[in-house]
């Protein structure tokens, strides 16, 4: 009697253990992180996001809209009208505006990546020569047609045209993502300017390079949870994993360099700090091998960058450590 009593008991208690795991997994299935995203850093994510849904059984629903701008899709403006979102990943320029007009959860926002600023042009059309800044500037304005997008856009139309004294009735602003690019590629438009890990990802063009140092921007992409979130603690276990090592792999074969790194060159990319005066001085490490200075003349720059300190970036100012000075955004 005994014997039986027991059985019956370990077995209810089995069972009301698989209940209560079924309605833990339950829970945890049902999450669904919302994420409005600029397209630049998509690829990452999605390179990314399988790892993340398979450990966590977090699901994540993708929006998209471009981190700055005037036009509806922007992501300030799909928040402003209520569209649902519980993150969001964009540029931080875009970010920081977001911060401003308290839609963003405080302490929140990482940043996740970053990519120097290229020029493309059609895809086996003759790749002009922009090593220096005057060479840069002459193509520029011997160029028909260009086009630019996002928050590169702003940094392109608002300060570097100007100052380079290209004419603005040449210049094209993109509003939607991969717009510029496909305009290229089908010889709509003679060049672009975007960050390199959007070029290299993009069909019908080639990367022609970084563009010079002493005008670089360096593309900076971030997350940070929304205000009226309804899953704050699934957006932070997200947030938590894209600015991990577990996603560092895929940022890198997405062409980004993982923010927490310093200035570095991976895969014959140039990494420069923005705003930053020239010369650069960067580390000796593994990325700076025999031939890497091949790579580095290739994006553009004929300087040689294999010694001296780093230039390190720290809380949003670039800092030249050789003490010719420093900028923030």
């Amino acid at each position: 009697m005994k014997t039986a009593h027991f059985i019956r008991a370990r077995r209810a208690l089995f069972y009301s253990s698989l209940f209560v795991a079924a309605v833990l997994c339950s829970t945890q299935a049902l999450a669904q992180v919302k994420v409005v995203m600029s397209g630049g850093f998509a690829t990452a994510f999605q390179n990314a996001l399988p790892q993340f849904e398979l450990e966590t059984g977090i699901a994540v629903i993708t929006g998209s809209g471009s981190s700055q701008g005037t036009g509806p899709q922007t992501i300030a403006a799909q928040l402003r009208r209520g569209v649902p979102a519980d993150m969001v990943i964009m540029s931080r320029e875009g970010l920081n505006d977001l911060i401003a007009e308290g839609r963003i959860v405080a302490g929140t926002d990482i940043d996740l990546a970053q990519s120097p600023l290229g020029l493309a042009v059609r895809a086996g059309a003759p790749q002009p020569d922009i090593s220096t800044v005057d060479a840069f500037k002459q193509t520029l304005l011997n160029a028909r047609s260009i086009i630019v997008a996002s928050t590169t856009g702003v940094y392109l139309t608002t300060t570097l045209f100007p100052r380079l004294g290209v004419d603005s009735k040449a210049v094209k602003v993109s509003t939607r993502f991969g717009e510029s690019l496909s305009m290229v590629g089908a010889g709509d438009v003679e060049l672009a300017l975007q960050p390199v890990s959007e070029i290299l990802h993009a069909s019908g063009v080639e990367l022609v390079g970084a563009i010079p140092s002493e005008v670089q921007f360096m593309s900076v992409f971030s997350a940070a949870i929304v205000t009226d979130s309804n899953e704050v603690e699934a957006s932070r276990r997200l947030i938590a994993f894209l600015a991990s090592e577990k996603a560092s792999e895929a940022i890198k074969q997405a062409a980004w360099s993982p923010q927490r790194a310093t200035e570095s060159s991976y895969g014959g990319l140039l990494l420069l700090p923005r705003f930053a005066p020239a010369p650069y001085h960067f580390p000796r490490d593994p990325f700076f091998k025999e031939g890497s200075n091949v790579a580095l003349r290739r994006a553009g720059n004929s300087t040689d960058f294999s010694n001296g300190p780093s230039c390190q970036r720290f809380a949003h100012a670039y800092v030249d450590c050789s003490g010719l000075g420093s900028e923030t955004d």
